[in-house]
């Protein structure tokens, strides 16, 4: 993110971001799409997270690319140990909202942030620009190392607990929520396209709230974005993600 999008959101003088959402909406957006609140997780900045959130700052509203302050705030705790060592738990537990509702295969199923699905689905979301990477001529889905990377190791537990960041466990929860597992209950939140590894599930569904106040199902590739990543950042993005589903539709 450039410097100059986080110009007021960094210290703890922000009466000019405040004074911009009383003009302008709380949840005014960049031409990227960015929030005040996706900027302020980034920042790391707890008070003015905390103060957008008490004008009614949405958790929901999404970037171009699908994003939400959570995923924000995972990207810079994946890029910066002393982000996610310091204020990263206390960000996420204010950003992270108590689960998202998904469609797969005709079920319903809500993913709460108690399950270890909510952290590693959400991790998929904000860094689908690092999903494709050209090795060796191949261009292929992500492993456990994925997710692994440091500083993984040192986020906090209200992020994700101990037990769940040994490779052993990712690899399973990977395995299980694949379509054709036999594990029960399998959420199918992923394929996998070669061995050990994985593309977020382009058959999925995710409940979102739409503009207009109403919520609405709409397919993962129209969440994510895909044609404005295509466009900008992955070339075959999108032809990875085949859509799979309408578009939007009116949720029950």
């Amino acid at each position: 993110m450039a410097r100059r999008t986080l110009e007021g959101f960094e210290g703890k003088n922000f009466k000019e971001v405040l004074a911009r959402t009383e003009q302008y909406g709380v949840d005014y957006a960049t031409p990227q799409g960015l929030t005040p609140l996706m900027l302020a997780a980034f920042a790391g900045n707890v008070p003015l997270v905390e103060a957008l959130l008490g004008r009614g700052a949405s958790l929901e509203a999404r970037d171009h690319a699908g994003r939400a302050a959570l995923h924000w705030a995972l990207r810079r705790a994946y890029r910066d140990s002393t982000y996610a060592t310091t204020v990263f738990g206390t960000v996420f537990d204010l950003v992270a909202p108590a689960s998202f509702d998904v469609e797969a295969s005709g079920r319903l199923l809500q993913i709460g942030r108690e399950m270890g699905e909510f952290f590693f689905f959400s991790t998929f979301l904000a860094r689908f620009d690092e999903l494709y990477q050209f090795r060796a001529g191949r261009n292929e889905g992500v492993t456990s190392d994925f997710f692994l990377r440091e500083p993984f190791a040192a986020f906090p537990e209200v992020v994700i607990k101990p037990a769940r960041k040994r490779r052993l466990y990712v690899n399973g929860l990977l395995a299980r929520n694949e379509p054709g597992s036999a594990y029960v209950p399998n959420r199918q939140l992923w394929i996998r396209e070669a061995r050990g590894h994985y593309v977020p599930n382009p058959s999925l569904c995710l409940r979102v709230a739409r503009p207009e106040g109403a919520d609405a199902w709409v397919s993962l590739h129209q969440v994510m974005n895909l044609a404005w990543h295509e466009s900008h950042l992955e070339r075959n993005a999108r032809s990875r993600l085949v859509p799979a589903a309408p578009a939007i539709r009116a949720a029950g």
